[in-house]
């Protein structure tokens, strides 16, 4: 047995792997991956059908635990269909959902010609996979028979006993508004005094920064999912994440005087969005061309693709085009300053929202 930890600071332990690690090491020498977890997001549902697509097309059934009585939103609810059609499709497995009771159990198991090689069972719903949670979560690795063996039979088991496939599912649709940052660190909620406040402060100085979502930028910008993924060295190959976005700013922009500028006090600051969001952005590259949250690529991009899903115009894993943004009704974020250069507005919104 060996303990996978989150191990980000304060708590790193040296030599502990994560559950990320694990499971791209294990991958590339499976033919069939059995889960059963609580729950599951867009991305790491898009994120596990890319896994099968980029190794090798192993089998995958997987149990989703919880949603069936908790509910579960318009954008999850597609994105498990899309797996669920592509692994039926191919006769590579499917897509399960607990309806007897909730299961809330996280259990991973790696097989090779009708055999365990590994199990995981720990803390860790499906979004640890990719590797992005910042909530910190122990699991155990198991290598040792009988015990792989037992986990594999036992989610097999728990699918055929408590689970119904996903096309045999009434759900319960959940939130219509954009909630996909409500459980991101360094992301808040403000509210609408707060924003009004904030609103108050703006100047004049405003830079409307076109999206490009044209053919040249076909895998950058808002398409970054659809660049090559990262291969390890076990071979194992990382979907780029849905929802990672970088805008490229136009130049005439990036060298305007009151844009924020790479290497001084100006290039991280807070961003009050129109939809009463806070988080931390910052401007990066040559010629202060990127603009991207601070941190990672994500919030930026749940902020700008969870309002087109919800606005109906983008499914998880398409490719946000022009007819996109057309259908959407803007294609431009505009970016206001404020008294406080270490403050900006930043808005994408339309007026039928």
């Amino acid at each position: 047995m060996e303990l996978l930890l989150s191990n980000f600071e304060p708590l790193k332990f040296k030599d502990h792997c994560n559950l990320s690690g694990c499971f791209n090491e294990f991958v590339p020498r499976s033919d069939h991956i059995k889960i059963a977890c609580g729950y599951v997001s867009e991305e790491s549902l898009i994120g596990l059908k890319d896994i099968v697509k980029n190794n090798g097309f192993p089998k995958l059934d997987l149990l989703i635990g919880m949603h069936y009585f908790d509910g579960i939103t318009k954008t999850q609810y597609e994105t498990a269909q899309e797996l669920d059609s592509f692994l039926t499709a191919e006769n590579l497995g499917g897509v399960h959902v607990a309806k007897v009771f909730k299961f809330h159990g996280k259990m991973y198991s790696f097989n090779r010609q009708n055999h365990g090689i590994a199990g995981i069972i720990g803390s860790s719903n499906l979004n640890n996979i990719l590797g992005k949670n910042r909530q910190y979560e122990v699991d155990c690795l198991i290598t040792k028979k009988p015990h792989i063996d037992e986990i594999s039979r036992v989610i097999s088991e728990t699918i055929r006993k408590i689970g119904i496939p996903l096309s045999e599912w009434q759900p319960l649709i959940i939130q219509t508004q954009n909630q996909l940052l409500s459980h991101l660190d360094d992301v808040s909620r403000v509210d609408e005094q707060a924003l009004n406040s904030i609103k108050n402060r703006c100047s004049s100085t405003v830079f409307n920064i076109p999206l490009r979502v044209t053919q040249k930028q076909g895998k950058s910008n808002l398409n970054i999912y659809f660049g090559k993924g990262r291969k390890s060295t076990s071979g194992y190959i990382a979907p780029r994440p849905w929802y990672e976005v970088e805008i490229i700013v136009e130049t005439t922009i990036a060298n305007d005087k009151n844009y924020p500028k790479v290497g001084t006090n100006s290039s991280e600051f807070d961003v009050y969005t129109d939809d009463g969001w806070n988080f931390k952005c910052q401007i990066s590259g040559a010629n202060n061309k990127n603009f991207r949250s601070k941190g990672d690529l994500l919030t930026l991009g749940k902020w700008i693709k969870g309002r087109l899903e919800n606005a109906g115009v983008l499914s998880v894993g398409e490719m946000v085009t022009e007819d996109t943004l057309r259908k959407y009704g803007r294609s431009d974020l505009q970016f206001v300053a404020t008294d406080d250069p270490k403050i900006w507005f930043l808005n994408f919104g339309v007026d039928n929202e």
